[in-house]
């Protein structure tokens, strides 16, 4: 019977347990009991169409309106309003709850002495939240003694409320996080014109625009001329106005912070624009430099650096394409250097190699003299032209006197022509006069009436002499050619500093070198680089095509032939199996990167490679005994002359362009077969 008892008793607990959870768990008790808390209406802020917070907590007053969807501020100055500092109010004030509350008519007291308690009479500061005609005002208190709370006054003046201090954090702390930083609202992907007008100058106006957004859709010039912009420089350069952050807001600017000279650039995007002006620059020297700035119709002035507005104040000549010979991804056929009457004709032949002619208007000039071209030179010269920018523009209009008499460009100075697949004319690059004052040369393209200046470095990347752009093979060897011995004479009394020879018994190189210990000595790798050097004769640079002894670099310097490099070759089927000597003339090291060499049977003055310097320098220490020279020129020494002398200082060195098989070694070599130069030279 107890035991019945007991369990009816269990199930009612439980049944009584049950429906208080269901009731406590009820999402629309709990929904309804959440909305009833609420200290502003539900759905009021998120219409609202203005806000204020003003009182003696806060430093100045503070009104928020919003137009389009966007938040400005109002006051206390006019400007747009954070995003983010925005929707974070906004969630305080539409989620304000109390915890507590109690009917003011219950204080002790008269209700204003009641109220002044709770530092509500009067309020430390009052929200006030407007959406059309309504207005809910929100006093502000005191924070409570305990639980680090804050006293509010109900909208309608009933009820003292108790809420969390997060809303009054928000408006208590450094209210000008509620300006936004950034200055331009059109991101760079959105643009579609930029217009630049300087004010007060009669400048003409600058516009540039793009048919579309993407990289498929280039920037042009639309005015003051039709040309076509730097699409990547005004890419970047808007991609940088879209950082540009205010650096101070100016609550009093100086009278003279805009006036002439002003730079007013309004920027175009989807149904949108905004307009800037940029002012005068910020007195004081400031690190960085800063100028003011004011968006149009905003009376508001700002500080910002001046330098990521720089190419606004020259954007006809700092957004325009500089790039001008539009070669694209086609390769010349031929090329022409053109100076006075003379031209070097550079052709293109079937297989990707090169040649090279000289022609000379006049009757000395029979006909045409052409040798291989060295690829790689001619290579580099199309890959700088077509990298080749302005460094400067001058005119668009240029008067024929200008032309012909301050520019230099009628007739050219110096004229590149060239032929591309497709075209009918070539395209041709005029170049005149050097400009003293910036050491720039002015430039000119056909079909284009603009004049530039470009580094003067051009002139030495396309010298006008044939010598320039020759093979730098000057001989090669026949795979059957066999090098059995060479040695280094010295010229001045004959005798021979260096000498290495195959016999019998080391009839090749690799049995000589163990032979000899070589690799103990140190001179394995000089005699290994002379050995490549003598079986394919490459040259640094050529400096004349008369070999003359002594060398005469100019007509009061002459240098000696202090040695001479001997090679003996042995071809099969020759006549008694004689071996041919091939002969290179060489000066004594004049620099660290300089030695002459010259060819009787190519009757040519050249300059060698680093490699085969050092290796000759090795070689003449070995045979001397003493260390080798230090390379330091004679103080007396001229400089050669750059036309004569091939690249321009700033080029890189040609290198070896042997390969690392060594036919002798292993008889697998696999000639470069002939060239302009293949028949070696003899004694």
């Amino acid at each position: 019977m107890r035991f019945r008892l007991t369990f009816v008793l269990l199930v009612l607990n439980l049944v009584a347990l049950g429906f208080i959870f269901f009731i406590r768990m009820d999402p629309g008790r709990a929904t309804f009991e959440e909305a009833a808390r609420l200290v502003l209406p539900a759905g009021l802020v998120g219409s609202a169409d203005r806000i204020e917070v003003a009182g003696p907590a806060l430093d100045r007053d503070w009104i928020f309106t919003r137009g389009s969807g966007d938040w400005s501020v109002e006051s206390p100055l006019a400007w747009r309003a954070n995003a983010f500092a925005m929707e974070r109010l906004l969630q305080q004030l539409a989620h304000l709850r109390w915890e507590t509350r109690f009917p003011v008519s219950q204080i002790g007291g008269p209700e204003e002495d009641a109220l002044r308690q709770y530092g509500l009479d009067p309020a430390k500061a009052v929200i006030r939240v407007v959406r059309g005609a309504e207005t809910w005002e929100i006093p502000v208190g005191e924070a409570t003694q305990v639980g680090n709370r804050l006293y509010l006054l109900a909208p309608d003046g009933r009820d003292v409320l108790v809420v969390s201090r997060d809303i009054f954090d928000i408006l208590a702390s450094d209210l000008t996080a509620f300006f936004e930083p950034l200055v331009i609202r059109i991101p760079e992907f959105e643009a579609r014109a930029l217009t630049v007008q300087e004010e007060g100058t009669g400048a003409p106006r600058v516009r540039i625009s793009r048919d579309g957004t993407g990289p498929g859709n280039p920037w042009r010039f639309e005015s003051p001329l039709q040309v076509p912009a730097e699409s990547e420089t005004v890419r970047r350069f808007l991609e940088r106005l879209n950082h540009v952050e205010v650096h101070r807001f100016v609550h009093d600017p100086p009278e003279d912070a805009f006036g002439s000279g002003d730079i007013r650039f309004t920027l175009e995007g989807n149904n949108r624009r905004q307009t800037v002006i940029i002012g005068q620059p910020v007195p004081g020297d400031p690190v960085p430099s800063r100028r003011f700035l004011r968006i149009s119709g905003l009376p508001t002035v700002v500080e910002v650096e001046e330098e990521p507005f720089a190419p606004l104040f020259t954007a006809q000549e700092s957004l325009r394409q500089r790039r001008f010979l539009d070669i694209g991804d086609a390769f010349p056929t031929a090329i022409e250097i053109i100076l006075d009457e003379r031209t070097t004709s550079l052709q293109r032949l079937e297989g990707g190699e090169w040649q090279v002619a000289d022609t000379r208007r006049g009757p000395e000039n029979a006909g045409r003299r052409t040798r291989r071209a060295e690829r790689e030179v001619v290579e580099r010269i199309v890959r700088r032209l077509a990298e080749l920018e302005a460094h400067r523009f001058v005119t668009e209009a240029p008067s024929s006197s200008d032309l012909a008499e301050r520019y230099g460009l009628a007739p050219p100075q110096r004229a590149i022509r060239l032929h591309l697949p497709g075209r009918n004319e070539p395209l041709e690059l005029r170049l005149g006069h050097l400009d003293p004052e910036d050491n720039l040369v002015y430039a000119r393209r056909s079909g284009m009436p603009t004049v530039f200046k470009v580094r003067p470095g051009i002139l030495g990347l396309v010298p006008a002499t044939p010598l320039h752009y020759r093979e730098r093979s000057l001989t090669t060897l026949p795979q059957a050619a066999r090098l059995s011995a060479f040695r280094l004479v010295d010229n001045t009394n004959g005798k021979t500093v260096f000498a290495r020879e195959l016999t019998e018994r080391l009839d090749s190189w690799e049995a000589l070198e163990v032979a000899e210990g070589l690799e103990e000595t140190g001179l394995r790798d000089s005699i290994e680089t002379i050995r490549r050097s003598l079986r394919r004769f490459t040259v640094r640079d050529y400096v004349a095509e008369e070999l003359t002894d002594p060398l005469r670099l100019d007509a009061d310097t002459e240098i000696p032939w202090h040695y001479r490099l001997e090679a003996e070759v042995r071809l099969p089927g020759a006549p008694g199996d004689e071996p041919r000597i091939d002969t290179y003339h060489l000066t004594e090291r004049l620099g660290g990167r300089t030695q002459f060499g010259g060819s009787a049977s190519a009757n040519v003055v050249f300059t060698l490679t680093q490699p085969l310097i050092d290796a000759l320098d090795q070689l003449v220490a070995a045979g001397s005994g003493h260390e080798p020279p230090d390379g330091t020129p004679p103080a007396d020494l001229p400089p050669v002359d750059p036309e004569a002398a091939g690249p321009a200082a700033d080029e890189e060195d040609e290198t070896e362009t042997a390969d690392d098989t060594d036919p002798e070694s292993d008889g697998n070599d696999e000639g470069s077969g002939g060239t302009e130069g293949s028949t070696p030279p003899a004694q």
